[in-house]
């Protein structure tokens, strides 16, 4: 057959895309809106964007009658056709509670949510078309988003969302539950949450671009509050600055239609932020000078500012600037709310024993009892009291030393709640530090304290409120953690508290990544395998761990022979790690030909790592495990606040931890 040559007589990448949309049965384009399949939905790409106006109309009226019945399809074509957000919103909608009804009694629920959300990422005018503006979505749809979909698959839903171009909606409780969840999870879903990015998506932390127009155009007012403590917590200066613009421009583009006492409230919250920002970033006189430019005169700003004083002072120890400012939070009771109140206590109890680390676990218990009078029956159910009374004549009441002072605060503070868990592990490192007690009694009292907590999350209306989910620290952890690993070398005790921490459920809010990798780190040196077992089981947990540990298992393995085993945790290393460069392990992997990430392949080509090199990288993985993880579960008695000050920006949050962020979250709102 003759052929044409002539350039004029050859089809254009248009025209042949216009022939293949053409030619595409109509129920294979149909198909495709359900697939994940991306060549398939590839043909629907081309049918809408790639063909003349008539024949887009002729095609599009045949395949949305094809999916007339089929709500998903037909969801699907709308949400990607859309011409506005209301569309998209209205749309993304109606599929989510689609799926909700048809497959209500079904195991599959998430499973097809989390199935849909990528259906539609894949779609064309959604994250491939970066003229899309982000589309707000229902609070009802995230209702049934969060109740469907588990809390191992918060990470993949968040990541979905976003790349959907979702505008998360203000003051929707579902989505910043979830949110903060993430917050205070592994490193993956820390970053996940601060940058709107997966570590992996960026291929090397000195190259990357911040996402500002990104965090900005999806994140609520609350999240940004949310990055921006953490942040400031964790000391990084500079991310803390660059979201803090971001939260202030936010909230002047959404102050639109507020009302006065909307107003009111999120400048409150972001005042808060700054003078958190400046106190951390700054010192006490800037943040004196910052206090006096912004109060407003309101009673709720002042309060918070006052609390956030008390938080400064107390961490530095100084009882004479603390005791005036609860004077004056006192001398006017209608202003401090009960969660005020019990929050003053905690930081002046924490005060108390920082001052006098000669203070009995008698004496401190009977300050906590005079402040939370439901806390006897709470020590009791814990086996605490038992310790307690194990010295001749000791008794439950209140401590002889209190002067007048103290004894005014506590009527004016004392309260029916419990104590928060951040005393709760005060306590224990107080028994631990005067009394010697044997490794079965610490092993009882761990074990009673699981059992508590296991029942009151099971059952929260019988049991203490201090170990529901929500209120359970992982500071109370670290107590037993430290005493057993630290203080008396017992790390074969130590791994048996952790594999009872993994035989109860029990959800435990913010555990530090040292509690459980001092653990793991010590346990490699002697039984590998058991180390790799316990690092498995924890991450099934979600439970965030150290980095170091996760090297020195590898290499443990290695140095055990466990080849394939150190490779499965080396890959688990690289996906959870953006800016993993360690020189020895890279040598040990590329020498054994294994897979290197793209953002790791400058180092396959390095000098030859001598065996002087090895040992010295081995000390310095040694004393980084050291200072990073175990010092930091020491750095002070009381364990409120251990972060990280020499993180620097080359670093991961590999190492992070959650912090009290020197203001709780529920004096937040």
């Amino acid at each position: 057959m003759f052929r044409c040559s002539r350039p004029q007589c050859r089809l254009s990448q248009s025209r042949q895309s216009y022939l293949r949309a053409y030619s595409t049965p109509v129920n294979q384009i149909v198909e495709s809106l359900h697939s994940d399949n991306s060549s398939a939905i590839q043909h629907l790409n081309e049918l809408l964007q790639n063909t003349p106006k008539p024949l887009h109309d002729t095609r599009f009226r045949e395949i949305r009658q094809q999916c007339s019945y089929d709500r998903y399809k037909l969801s699907c074509l709308e949400f990607m056709c859309g011409s506005g957000s209301a569309r998209r919103t209205k749309t993304f909608s109606q599929v989510m509670f689609s799926i909700q009804k048809d497959f209500r009694k079904s195991q599959t629920v998430e499973e097809e949510l989390l199935k849909m959300c990528e259906t539609l990422v894949l779609m064309p005018h959604s994250v491939n078309d970066n003229d899309v503006a982000p589309f707000p979505v229902t609070s009802a749809a995230l209702k049934v988003i969060a109740k469907n979909v588990e809390r191992t698959n918060y990470a993949r839903l968040f990541d979905l969302l976003l790349r959907l171009k979702v505008k998360f909606p203000r003051d929707e409780s579902h989505i910043e539950s979830i949110f903060d969840t993430l917050l205070l999870g592994t490193e993956r879903e820390r970053f996940l949450a601060i940058f709107g990015r997966f570590p992996e998506d960026y291929e090397r932390l000195e190259t990357m671009t911040h996402p500002t127009a990104h965090i900005a155009s999806h994140y609520n007012l609350y999240m940004l509050n949310r990055v921006v403590s953490k942040l400031t917590s964790l000391k990084l200066e500079t991310l803390a600055k660059m979201y803090l613009d971001i939260y202030y421009n936010a909230i002047r583009e959404g102050m639109h239609g507020l009302t006065p006492s909307e107003t009111k409230r999120v400048e409150t919250q972001y005042n808060i932020a700054s003078l958190r920002y400046i106190m951390s970033f700054g010192g006490l006189l800037d943040a004196k000078t910052a206090l006096r430019s912004i109060d407003n005169g309101s009673k709720v700003f002042s309060r918070k500012a006052y609390l956030l004083f008390l938080s400064y002072f107390r961490k530095k120890h100084d009882l004479e600037n603390f005791l005036p400012i609860v004077e004056s939070l006192v001398s006017d009771p209608s202003t401090l709310t009960l969660s005020a109140k019990v929050l003053v206590s905690t930081e002046l109890l924490l005060l108390l024993k920082g001052v006098s680390p000669d203070m009995t676990p008698l004496e401190y218990s009977s300050h906590i009892c005079g402040f939370f009078t439901g806390t006897p029956n709470l020590l009791r159910d814990l086996g605490i009291t038992d310790v307690l009374y194990s010295v001749p004549g000791n008794q439950l009441t209140a401590a002889k030393s209190d002067d007048d002072q103290l004894k005014s605060l506590k009527e004016n503070l004392k309260t029916k709640s419990l104590p928060k868990s951040q005393l709760l592990a005060s306590l224990y490192a107080a028994i631990f530090q005067h009394h010697t007690v044997e490794k079965e009694d610490i092993e009882s009292l761990f074990t009673k304290l699981m059992q508590l907590a296991e029942q009151t999350q099971a059952y929260p209306a019988s049991g203490h409120h201090t170990l529901s989910p929500t209120n359970f620290s992982g500071q109370v952890l670290n107590s037993f953690v430290c005493h057993l690993v630290v203080n008396r070398h017992m790390y074969n005790e130590a791994y048996d508290l952790a594999m009872i921490y993994l035989n109860h459920k029990v959800s435990v809010m913010g555990v530090f990544p040292e509690t459980f990798s001092s653990i793991i780190y010590w346990k490699s040196t002697t039984n590998v395998m058991e180390a790799a077992h316990l690092y498995l089981a924890l991450s099934k947990k979600q439970i965030p761990m150290s980095h170091h540990s996760l090297v020195g298992l590898i290499l443990a393995l290695l140095e055990n022979q466990h080849e394939a085993e150190a490779r499965g945790f080396f890959e688990m290393l690289t996906k959870s790690s953006y800016d993993f460069n360690d020189g020895y392990l890279i040598h040990e992997a590329v020498k054994r030909g294994w897979s290197i990430p793209n953002h790791l392949e400058h180092l396959k080509n390095g000098e030859p790592v001598t065996e002087e090199y090895k040992v010295r990288w081995k000390l310095e993985l040694d004393m980084k495990a050291k200072l990073l993880g175990i010092h930091r579960l020491i750095a002070k008695p009381e364990f409120e606040n251990a972060t990280i000050n020499a993180m620097s920006d080359h670093d991961s949050f590999k190492d992070t931890q959650p912090d009290e962020e020197f203001l709780p979250d529920e004096l937040l709102v």
